[in-house]
């Protein structure tokens, strides 16, 4: 089993978009990670046999949540690509942060324990993310990502994006390429690290709020080589 991208958040900036949240079933726990300088707050949320969730939110600021927030892209051919996802099973409150940990099944045999590492300092919500594999499978890969989900009253005129040298809000005079026309009217923005000055995705909303997903350790290792998968890529 090899995985395409490295531990941590890169995968955050795979596949950075809005969407609508569904309603979840009646929270059975709440667990505070801690408050922004703005007084918004990281709560870790149980919801019965989905296990728990994370939602962000204060008091007239946009929320976002995510009820399953460990999601694994498994590869095991072109013709085979599967999306899964989980809530975690554990959270634990900590001096240091949240730890909340989640198993994921990958079916023949194959299953992924995740442990993830939830800090709040000032501004900043940072998410370290250690990823365990038991089995194998021959000649398959994977990635994991962290989504967040808006609330359905935020829609995508509602929110201009950056993404640097690549992205300034406007995509008329963007072309083809990543950040351009197509990407808006798809409403989907997918970016490798590689191809960013910095790993940077910024979300501006017309309410004033804005959201900024950064890898702080980002590691570019690659070969001169085309592959399909790789266990030397190690960029998100």
């Amino acid at each position: 089993m090899r995985r395409q991208f490295p531990r941590g958040i890169p995968a955050l900036l795979a596949s950075a978009c809005l969407a609508v949240a569904q309603p979840g079933p009646p929270a059975a726990g709440r667990v505070v990670l801690g408050q922004f300088d703005d007084g918004s707050s990281v709560t870790f949320v149980q919801a019965g046999s989905a296990g728990w969730g994370i939602e962000i939110a204060g008091p007239h600021r946009a929320r976002f949540s995510q009820q399953q927030s460990v999601w694994i892209e498994l590869y095991g051919g072109d013709a085979d690509i599967r999306q899964l996802a989980a809530g975690y099973n554990t959270v634990r409150k900590l001096a240091s942060g949240v730890t909340a940990q989640a198993t994921v099944d990958g079916g023949n045999g194959v299953a992924f324990a995740v442990t993830d590492q939830w800090s709040v300092k000032g501004a900043v919500l940072s998410l370290s993310r250690k990823v365990s594999v038991s089995g194998n499978r021959e000649g398959a890969g994977f990635y994991s990502a962290i989504r967040l989900h808006s609330d359905p009253d935020l829609t995508w005129p509602d929110v201009s994006f950056l993404a640097p040298s690549l992205l300034y809000g406007d995509t008329t005079y963007n072309g083809r390429g990543p950040g351009g026309t197509a990407y808006d009217r798809a409403r989907r923005y997918s970016f490798r690290e590689d191809y960013l000055p910095a790993p940077l995705f910024g979300v501006s909303l017309r309410n004033g709020d804005s959201l900024t997903i950064l890898d702080q350790a980002p590691q570019g290792h690659t070969t001169t080589q085309e592959a399909t998968i790789d266990e030397r890529f190690s960029f998100g």
